[in-house]
């Protein structure tokens, strides 16, 4: 039995139960109930702590802090922080908490009161154990992951009701997975630089005369320092891991990217720019797509308006055909379900992965031929994608192979050969913004001081737990540190 279904068993089989009392859950409540029951039972194991306030530091990752070597408890507390995401904020656990107490004794296996205590008279005792204790050793299969792709079928279902579908023809579906990334570094030459160069300049005036961009006249007198011991000049680049491009205002450092992704793309690589603003993605695509090239745009889902009116220039009165493409679209099962989904507004809540057939999830009959998913689609075949730095951070893939959705960002780490920051100073302090937030580490650490404090007062005696008896020393160092730093940032001594 898969985690997946092995989850819904038990869910199920206690949602059965439980209707028979007077506290009525939704399924989905008693889900929540469940996956705490899964914290306090990790929590159980390792007599972490009696108190239910006390026990959400465990998902706060503060257990590799300064830690030079991990264990097998670093990996299960991963695990079940991946798992229980659902519950990974307060406000989120106390529902939890509420939905848990609304449960009658005999399907809770913890009393709140102590949680240092396993009840033995529970139903399903044993069920429970095995699906917690594989919570916090493998990480669960996502939920679309073995979603069904069928297109020759009558209708589709859509909360509860029937979609006729019956009188269109539509292409066969499959789900793919991408070619992996090919390898840890790249050496390109200048010369094939300045080849490239000369060929993207014959083909945009050829193909798109208005997107003229004069790439060689730029390459030609063009001369690349490498940096060892001191500056030298070089004939060819070689990428790998963290590589930097640095150079004035003027200098070509942009030319130089355009021409390396065409180049690699030529090269079967498969590579992805991360500029700042949803033009920059929509101008780059365009060109790259004259070019020949296989390109993809993902500008995020959501807010679909606001990001048309950032493309759109002064006095402007329609889209252009470039932005428009991309940004704006029909949902064609929408078309046949009262059009609840044509509004600018619904962008990113589309039922793709919603519907039924015979009470199994089907992808979308109309995913394959979709205007509003063709970015989505052509990412998974991409040579060349362009995004921004919030849609790396926020958004999904479609459906993948074995794999089902990934984040962007997990995407391009596992398929993309080359990932380029276009103006890397502003993309980095987008990103800072969103993965860490100012005093962010200092906060966290102030608010879970009482936790931390706890690993070393508690019983911790025995096994893997010992690791965490230098957690107050560490405590005080970082914030020795971040003090320091502050204190360092604000003399700006640079």
């Amino acid at each position: 039995m898969t985690a997946k279904s092995f989850v819904d068993s038990i869910v199920n089989k206690v949602f059965e139960v439980h209707q028979l009392g007077e506290n009525k859950l939704s399924k989905k409540q008693v889900l929540q109930a469940i996956r705490l029951e899964a914290l306090l039972y990790f929590n159980y194991i390792w007599s972490y702590s009696e108190k239910i306030s006390e026990i959400h530091a465990l998902l706060q990752g503060l257990h590799k802090t300064n830690k030079e070597e991990l264990n097998s408890i670093h990996y299960n507390l991963d695990m079940l922080a991946i798992n229980l995401n659902y519950i990974s904020s307060k406000s989120q656990l106390y529902k939890a908490v509420e939905n848990y107490k609304c449960l009658e004794n005999n399907l809770r296996l913890f009393d709140l009161t102590n949680l240092k205590e396993l009840k033995k008279e529970t139903d399903f005792i044993d069920a429970r154990i095995e699906l917690y204790t594989r919570m916090f050793q493998e990480e669960q299969t996502s939920t679309v992951s073995n979603i069904k792709t069928i297109t020759d079928i009558p209708y589709v279902e859509l909360d509860g009701r029937k979609i006729y579908i019956n009188d269109y023809k539509l292409p066969t579906q499959s789900l793919v997975e991408p070619i992996k990334r090919k390898c840890d570094s790249i050496t390109v030459t200048i010369s094939e630089l300045k080849e490239s160069a000369l060929k993207m300049d014959m083909l945009l005036e050829e193909n798109a005369p208005h997107l003229k961009q004069s790439y060689f006249k730029r390459m030609h007198n063009f001369k690349l320092l490498g940096k060892g011991n001191s500056l030298y000049e070089t004939s060819e680049i070689t990428i790998k891991e963290v590589c930097h491009i640095i150079g004035m205002v003027g200098t070509g450092k942009s030319t130089l990217i355009h021409v390396l992704i065409y180049t690699l793309s030529q090269k079967n690589y498969r590579v992805m720019l991360v500029s700042e603003t949803v033009k920059d993605v929509l101008n780059n695509v365009e060109i790259f797509q004259a070019l020949g090239i296989n390109s993809s745009a993902i500008n995020g889902e959501k807010k679909q308006d606001q990001r048309i009116q950032k493309t759109i220039e002064e006095q402007e009165m329609i889209l252009k055909e470039n932005i428009a493409t991309h940004l704006t679209g029909n949902c064609y099962i929408s078309q046949l379900s009262e059009g609840e989904y044509n509004s600018l507004g619904t962008y990113g809540t589309e039922p793709c992965y919603k519907l039924k057939y015979e009470n199994k999830k089907i992808l979308c009959p109309f995913y394959s031929i979709c205007p509003r998913k063709q970015d989505v689609r052509n990412l998974l075949e991409a040579s060349a994608v362009f995004t921004n730095t919030y849609s790396l951070m926020y958004n999904f893939t479609g459906i993948i192979k074995n794999r089902g959705r990934l984040l962007l960002l997990e995407y391009a780490i596992d398929y993309i050969d080359l990932v380029i920051f276009d103006e890397a100073d502003s993309v980095q302090e987008t990103l800072d913004k969103l993965t860490n937030e100012s005093d962010y580490v200092e906060k966290i650490l102030k608010e879970n001081s009482s936790y931390i404090l706890n690993y070393t007062t508690k019983s911790i005696s025995t096994g893997d737990m010992d690791i965490y008896r230098d957690a107050i020393v560490q405590f005080i160092t970082v914030l020795t540190g971040l003090s320091e730093l502050k204190t360092l940032i604000k003399k700006k001594p640079f």
